[in-house]
């Protein structure tokens, strides 16, 4: 029963994001069609193309939640898809190469943000619920690893409405927009990936009032490369996305 009603609130997610493209798409073609100057015919373009376009990443969000929705975990982790790169371990770099190269292909943020800021510089240091995760060499240190990330600033009002929420400054509005983004998020993860979280409140570091599914958390193997590897997800003001390698 639990898993039928998903599968309706994906539906129904979707069909509100096809709801919301096509009236901005109605309106502006109305707009259009009004007297204005060329300076605010211009504009209007602008305001009216940026708004569609936030609106077919809510709908590609959105389908990504219901393909999720309407495929099983045993399915989607069957049979893991091959991870493509173009590192080689004959390179002295190739942690850090591979690193970079593997957390640009983590879907971005699922909803509207601001821009997309790339960290230059790998840290050596992973988030503690990663760290713990990680296995000790024989002096009983933990193995080496590095960890790249993306953040994605964020303005409340506008990342909500994308996920089909109105913004309140409201734990329950709160919750429910981290619940569609886990969702949609862990939809469109590539197959590879099996999913750890929902961590517990105490290694999550969250309040117990806080929604449960973040920090996201997936692992993976890389057999060619010899390496394990992780994915994290998590809201620190802005949207932080985030890649650990270390070598087996």
């Amino acid at each position: 029963m639990k898993s039928f009603f998903k599968k309706l609130k994906s539906i129904f997610r979707v069909f509100n994001a096809v709801k919301s493209l096509f009236n901005t798409l109605k309106s502006f073609v109305s707009l259009m069609q009004l007297p204005l100057a060329w300076w605010a015919l211009i504009l209007v373009a602008a305001v009216m193309i940026y708004s569609a376009a936030t609106k077919y990443e809510a709908l590609k969000g959105a389908i990504g939640g219901l393909r999720a929705a309407f495929s099983s975990s045993e399915t989607q982790n069957l049979v893991p898809l091959g991870i493509k790169t173009s590192v080689t371990k004959d390179d002295p770099e190739w942690m850090r190469k591979y690193c970079f190269e593997q957390v640009a292909l983590l879907p971005a943020a699922p909803f509207t943000y601001e821009k997309k800021i790339e960290e230059g510089i790998g840290v050596s240091i992973p988030p503690l619920y990663v760290s713990s995760r990680m296995p000790k060499d024989e002096r009983g240190y933990r193995v080496d690893s590095l960890t790249c990330r993306f953040i994605y600033p964020y303005e409340d009002k506008g990342a909500y409405a994308s996920m089909g929420v109105e913004y309140k400054f409201d734990i329950t509005a709160r919750n429910e927009f981290e619940k569609r983004v886990d969702e949609i998020y862990t939809g469109i993860m590539d197959p590879s990936w099996t999913k750890i979280s929902p961590l517990t409140n105490d290694e999550g570091g969250r309040p117990f009032y806080s929604y449960e599914g973040f920090p996201l958390l997936f692992k993976r193997e890389n057999p060619a490369l010899g390496t394990i590897e992780y994915a994290d997800m998590d809201f620190a003001i802005d949207y932080w996305v985030k890649f650990t390698v270390y070598e087996k």
